[in-house]
């Protein structure tokens, strides 16, 4: 089956800019089918003519701004990737882009590199076949905060002792702050010379003003509103992502990876079931269908697959693919389960958090009802030999449990 062009969309209301463009991309006329257009008007009418998998626009635009472009766009077809592409860069602009734009990019910006952020984001759109998850993914503004954590860090910023550890302290326990704040201080829009990889790195780069503003106009955050029950799953994923996110740090020192690959590696762990939040959040009705296949017999990846049509690791690397995520994490959600199927396997933070799974309990969401059903955790032992990791395995199944039994989940 032939795999269709991938039809992107630039818009700017400069025409030098968009002539730029189409000679920076020219090497990819064969792999892409391009259209530009002046101005959101512009941009507008052809989206009314034809379908686009992605949009990437300018920020400062006359009549109607980037912002308001991509939420109109949002609107129309919400399965099209919205990336912002500017050379724009003043704060309140760039906060009206975090809920409609997946990405920020920032002008100048250097063929390859450009080529390389467009390439990415359309090949994890073809990784996931279901176009009913694609749809659901990319139309996603933000994740649910449980209310007690999201209370908690209203609190922490508003208190007079207030600090950037103090405030990451809180948002680092919950998967969908972590996810928030990392994606936007990752955009090109802050220049970082390095990746950031955790939210105190991301709180002290943004500053506690801008993490407020965040939290209370630009939507980057949303409390959680529905039913008790499904703010108790939502805790529970938080929790036990959590320990994730600490076992993973914790291996990743004890095999001496640098401080910025063990601090990946809790951030990989946080992050590890954030589709499973998506699904809990956006399809309560289909994780029960899941749940009821599981105390069937099936592994959990079977049932996903049969009711869903995409694991909840697909459903988390596409979301963070989409958000800019850093490739390491990604991998790690991505490849948690089956560590081999990645391309040339190494000790890394993929390796970490494949470890912490195998070796915590199954997850509680999912666990069947019958202790004897329980499947064995389950880890990759030849790739595990490898590495030579295997002679470490007793000493942190130990630890795992130890932690679990200490109450951290």
């Amino acid at each position: 089956m032939t795999t269709p062009t991938p039809r992107i969309l630039f818009v700017d209301d400069d025409r030098n800019i968009l002539q730029g463009l189409k000679r920076m991309l020219y090497s990819q006329r064969d792999q892409w089918e391009m259209h530009f257009a002046t101005g959101s008007a512009d941009a507008l009418a052809a989206m009314d003519r034809a379908r686009y998998d992605m949009v990437v626009s300018d920020m400062r635009m006359p009549d109607l701004d980037g912002a308001d472009l991509l939420s109109l766009i949002e609107k129309q077809s919400p399965s099209t990737i919205r990336i912002i592409l500017s050379g724009y860069a003043k704060d309140n602009s760039i906060l009206r882009t975090v809920a409609p734009a997946h990405q920020y990019m920032a002008k100048p910006c250097d063929p390859r590199s450009l080529i390389a952020i467009l390439d990415r984001a359309l090949a994890l759109r073809r990784s996931l076949q279901n176009e009913g998850l694609r749809h659901l993914v990319t139309s996603l503004r933000n994740l649910p905060t449980p209310p007690a954590i999201f209370s908690e860090l209203m609190r922490a910023i508003d208190s007079p002792t207030a600090s950037a550890a103090t405030v990451a302290e809180v948002i680092g326990r919950d998967v969908a702050m972590t996810a928030a704040l990392m994606k936007m201080t990752n955009s090109a829009f802050f220049s970082t010379h390095s990746a950031v990889a955790s939210p105190l790195q991301a709180v002290r780069l943004l500053g506690l003003e801008t993490v407020r503003a965040l939290l209370l106009s630009a939507g980057l955050f949303r409390q959680f509103s529905g039913s008790s029950a499904t703010a108790s799953l939502l805790d529970t994923i938080n929790r036990f992502s959590l320990h994730l996110g600490m076992m993973a740090h914790s291996i990743a020192q004890d095999l001496s990876l640098d401080s910025q690959a063990c601090t990946m590696a809790f951030s990989a762990g946080m992050l590890s079931h954030i589709g499973t939040l998506l699904l809990v959040d956006q399809m309560p009705h289909r994780v029960l269908q899941v749940q009821a296949h599981i105390k069937g017999g099936q592994t959990l990846e079977q049932a996903e697959q049969n009711n869903l049509g995409a694991s909840y690791t697909e459903l988390g690397a596409y979301l963070l693919g989409l958000w800019g995520f850093d490739k390491p994490i990604l991998e790690a959600v991505m490849y948690q389960n089956h560590p081999d199927r990645c391309p040339a396997p190494a000790i890394n933070v993929l390796t970490c958090l494949h470890i912490a799974v195998g070796l915590a309990p199954e997850f509680p969401l999912f666990a069947p009802a019958r202790a004897d059903l329980l499947p064995e955790p389950y880890l990759n032992e030849a790739y595990l030999d490898s590495l030579a990791l295997t002679p470490h395995l007793a000493e942190w199944r130990l630890r795992s449990q130890q932690t679990f039994m200490e109450g951290v989940v």
